[in-house]
Parts: structure tokens; sequence; C-alpha cells
């Protein structure tokens, strides 16, 4: 092991906590499955106005909130009630984008209990008079030397001197129409860090790592999401 990495696995020991376990977050949300396809999409309709009034979310696996008490709701997913990873700015610039009215957070007193598909969050942007629905969702992955980490693994700090670790965090969006169910569209971006493991040695610098590389891929998304914008406007928009 080279000993430029000795203080950082002597300052781990020194730390309290320092190599208790990290629990690496719960899966994503398969929107895809969540959202009306084939058939029974076809027979809903656009019905967005423009410019459109658009309620964002973020949605995590249900038990995303075994370690994240700021995701509201069982069934096959919860609602991110924090905003931990997106950046004023980011948040601004889809604020800004041509022929978007508004963009506000959902209510969080009138979120249901129980979420099982994307529907059951359209009373709730209803509530807002939006005319669209924006739901996310951040997939986080964790590989070292080769072997995944995945959903709820369990990583040791200061146990992987001079190994190769990447974190991917993969944004993937649906845009609903709020009245109908019509699904616009799907956006994903991906992003990860590569580095070497000996620096993960507190749970923390593990965490900083993991909310850096999904703070990348959340505004890689805003930057994709303004181009399909664009062709939904286009499209949709009635000049």
């Amino acid at each position: 092991m080279p000993y430029r990495y000795l203080p950082l696995l002597l300052l781990a020991l020194l730390l309290p906590g320092g190599c208790a376990s990290y629990r690496t977050p719960a899966p994503g949300v398969p929107l895809a499955e969540l959202t009306v396809t084939g058939s029974a999409q076809s027979e809903r309709r656009p019905a967005a106005a423009f410019p459109a009034r658009i309620a964002l979310a973020r949605v995590q696996a249900a038990d995303y909130a075994a370690t994240n008490p700021s995701c509201q709701g069982s069934g096959r997913y919860c609602v991110v009630t924090v905003r931990n990873i997106e950046s004023e700015r980011d948040i601004q610039r889809l604020r800004t984008l041509p022929q978007v009215a508004a963009l506000e957070g959902l209510p969080l007193a009138q979120l249901p209990q129980t979420l099982n598909a994307v529907d059951d969050l359209r009373p709730v942007a209803a509530a807002l008079a939006a005319d669209l629905l924006l739901l996310y969702t951040l997939d986080t992955r964790f590989t070292v030397d080769g072997a995944e980490y995945g959903p709820l693994a369990e990583l040791k700090p200061g146990y992987l001197p001079n190994r190769q670790a990447r974190v991917n965090a993969k944004t993937t969006a649906v845009l609903v129409d709020a009245r109908t169910g019509y699904v616009y569209g799907r956006v994903e971006a991906n992003s990860w860090t590569d580095q070497n493991a000996a620096v993960w040695v507190t749970r923390a610098a593990i965490e900083d790592e993991r909310r850096m590389t999904e703070r990348a891929s959340f505004e890689l998304f805003v930057g994709k999401f303004g181009t399909f914008w664009q062709d939904v406007v286009a499209t949709y928009a009635r000049h």
C-alpha cells in the first residue's frame, strides 16, 4: 500500500465512527413501469396549456426512507421532501425555460400515504393548478475494483486501500400531463466519479462523494431537459 494513504487510514481509526459501515442508498424508481404505457397510453391525450405550470418532485424507491427520513410515502415509491442535491441555480434554469409559467414543488400536506403509480400524484399536482408533472429519480451505484455494491449494500470505510472506486449516478425523469396522465417523454442523464477508494476513510467521505456525483448528474439532466423541453413546446404549444 502506498505510504501516502497511511495518514488517511490512521485518521479513519482515530475518528469516532470512522470505520462504521456505510449503507448505500435505495434504488431509483422505475418510472417507465409506473406510467401508463401501450394501448392505455394511446387513449390519453395531451391537455397542457402553454405557458405551462409545472409541478416538480423527486421520487425514490419506498425503502429509500429506511436511510433517509425525508422521503414521504409508502408503496412502490416515496417523495423526497428536502432538496439536498439540487442547486437553486439548476431549479432557476428550469423555471426560466421558455413557455414555463411557473415551477413549484408538490404540497407535502396533500401527498397520499400510499404511492404505487405516477397517477397517484396527479391530483396533488392539480391542487397547484399545474398543467404538467415532472418527476425525477436518482439511481446511484458504487463499484470497487469492478465489484458492484448495489442498493442498500454495506461499505467499510478505511478498509479499501489502493482500490479503484467509482460512484455512478443516473437521473431519470418523466414529464406527465397533470390532467390526463399523458406521457410527453423521458429524459436521462448519467454522471460518475472515479478515484482511489483509500480516500473513503469515513462514512461522511463516501456520502460527500455520492452527493457530489448526484449533483453533477442532476445538473446534466437540467441541460438535457432544456433540449427536450424545446421539442415539447414545438410539438404541443398552440401558437
